[in-house]
């Protein structure tokens, strides 16, 4: 952006006093393991039910993974292992990692295609009501995987605290 002159020279070598080299996630095998820890006490129900560590075998697909998306597509996978594990420990399965980028080009279609549907009878349904209807039950099926958990909720939805609750009020929930 310098070059370009979109970003005066001034300021640059005011802020420029400590370079920071930051590799990718995938340079940085310990890291990668310290951080599925981090975020699993991040993502882990609040009531201590659900997941409490990684198996062998998921630990090993976390340093195997080449993290294109680098710390958010991990602390992702995470979020969405815990929401959908059914035992003590996250398994390999759980994160799903090992499909994960030919699944993601087949999911994100498919989940597509199904909103467009469930969206054209939405608008058959509750024309001029659609944003808030929909609204509402995202919230609310959000709530309803987090188990209520409002900080969790509120990431997964990408808002801060007080929309989720203020959203919360206006419909109810």
């Amino acid at each position: 952006m310098l070059g370009t002159g979109r970003f005066r020279q001034d300021l640059y070598y005011r802020l420029n006093v400590v370079r920071i080299a930051l590799p990718p996630l995938r340079q940085r095998g310990d890291d990668i393991l310290l951080l599925a820890d981090h975020f699993l006490s991040r993502h882990r129900r609040s009531d201590g039910q659900g997941p409490q560590g990684f198996s062998a075998e998921a630990r090993k697909k976390l340093l195997a993974h080449s993290w294109p998306g680098n710390v958010r597509e991990l602390e992702n996978a995470i979020a969405r292992a815990v929401l959908s594990a059914r035992a003590r420990l996250l398994t390999a399965e759980d994160l799903g990692l090992n499909e994960a980028s030919r699944r993601s080009v087949e999911s994100r279609l498919a989940v597509e295609s199904s909103f467009d549907a469930a969206l054209e009878g939405l608008f058959g349904q509750y024309a001029g009501k659609v944003f808030p209807v929909t609204e509402r039950l995202l919230v609310a099926r959000t709530l309803e995987l987090t188990h209520h958990n409002q900080v969790k909720a509120a990431h997964l939805l990408g808002v801060s605290r007080n929309v989720l609750r203020d959203r919360m009020r206006r419909y109810g929930l």
